[in-house]
Formats: structure tokens, C-alpha cells, sequence
């Protein structure tokens, strides 16, 4: 694996805009399936933006892989004032600027009805800059795997990866990261 090459910036749920949170919303980031080739050797080099409100949460890189599995959680406090979820795949490149795999999002009501239940698996579809679905190698639709919790204030632990996210306006990733996205 490979550290993306940003800084999380971590803060607990305290230290979040919105004040303190009561819950939690865990999100764990399992896996993404089908992947299309992005590097020359025919492999990919997969990491994921979680983007909620304006906040975002990166995953590690797994090299040279087309079905990455991460198990990476991070806690979401406020999940219940965010409008969507984006989720975003990209292709980490040493040399030059990452490459856009797919963009995928839950909304709202997906949200609220996933955080509410003790463990709710959701499949997120990547499409690619035109709303296409993004297919693999094995012609099979990419998509993401995420895992929803909800803790309550007093259970939850403080392992909290954030990242101060750009603008509304702005196209993620954070800071650090160049990235050509076409919207």
C-alpha cells in the first residue's frame, strides 16, 4: 500500500463544524470491484474520496490491483445534515497527475435510512465524466462497497480521519492532490 499524497488533517467530532455529534455514522470502505485497467502494465493503482458536506476522507492506495479491498472506517459525525455522499475513485500515478476512475454518490435518503439501521451494506455504481456506468476489464459495472454503522456518542472510539474538502464549487480531491475532472 501506498499513502495517498495528502495530510490528513485528523479532528474529532468536537472539532467539527457542526459541533459536537451524539452519533456516529461509521463508514467503512470494503471494496471496489470491477475496475478498469489505468496503467500501462494493465493493473490499477485504486484510491477512494469520500466526500460529505465539505469535508473528505481518503483511503490508503492498494497497488496494482482491478478489485481492491481496503476495510478502511471512518467516523462521520453529522451524517444526518449532509446532502449526499460522493464517492470517488482515482488511479494513483508516482509522476504524474492521478487518474479519474468513476465518481459514484448516496443520497440523502439512502443516507438516513442506512445510518439508521445497526449494519446496512450499500453498492455504489462508479460512472464515468458523462453518467456512464465505468466497466472493467472483465466487462463487468465498477462499483464500491461501503459499510454504514451507527454508534452512539458514548460507544464510539476516536479514530477519525478528516480533511478540510474544497468549495461547494470545487471538484475534489483535497489539497495536494492535481487532478483534470471534467464535470
Amino acid at each position: 500500500r501506498v499513502e495517498p499524497k495528502v495530510e490528513p488533517k485528523p479532528i474529532g467530532p468536537e472539532e467539527h463544524p457542526g459541533g459536537p455529534a451524539k452519533d456516529v455514522t461509521q463508514i467503512t470502505v470494503v471494496r471496489a470491484k470491477h475496475l478498469p485497467k489505468t496503467d500501462i502494465i494493465g493493473t490499477c493503482d485504486p484510491y477512494i474520496v469520500l466526500r460529505y458536506g465539505h469535508t473528505n476522507a481518503v483511503t490508503t492506495v492498494c497497488k496494482g490491483t482491478l478489485d481492491p479491498a481496503w476495510n478502511e472506517r471512518f467516523d462521520v459525525p453529522h451524517l444526518e445534515d449532509v446532502d449526499q455522499l460522493e464517492v470517488w475513485c482515482f488511479d494513483w500515478d508516482r509522476f504524474k497527475h492521478d487518474d479519474f476512475v468513476g465518481r459514484g454518490t448516496v443520497s440523502s435518503y439512502d443516507l438516513h435510512n442506512l445510518a439508521r439501521d445497526e449494519d446496512s451494506l450499500h453498492i455504489v455504481p462508479l460512472l464515468n465524466t458523462h453518467g456512464k456506468p465505468v466497466h472493467g476489464r472483465d466487462k463487468q459495472e465498477s462499483c464500491v462497497e461501503l459499510l454504514f454503522h451507527r454508534v452512539s456518542g458514548s460507544s464510539r472510539r476516536q479514530s477519525i480521519l478528516f480533511l478540510p474538502g474544497p468549495q461547494p464549487s470545487d471538484k475534489p480531491p483535497p489539497e495536494g492532490r492535481e487532478k483534470t475532472i471534467k464535470p
